[in-house]
């Protein structure tokens, strides 16, 4: 997932909902990940442009 500059990883809130995470930053939804665990997603899984 692309994530404009100056926002980070720390920024983003991942909320587990039943088998899929729900990607927040600031309190609007950005995304959901169908079948993925909250847990299993790092900074890693981002591309900060």
């Amino acid at each position: 997932m692309g994530v404009a500059l100056g926002i980070g990883f720390e920024d983003l809130t991942l909320t587990q909902d039943a088998a899929n995470t729900s990607i927040a930053l600031g309190g609007d939804r950005l995304a959901i990940l169908l079948d993925t665990t909250a847990t299993d997603l790092s900074a890693d899984n981002f591309v900060f442009v």
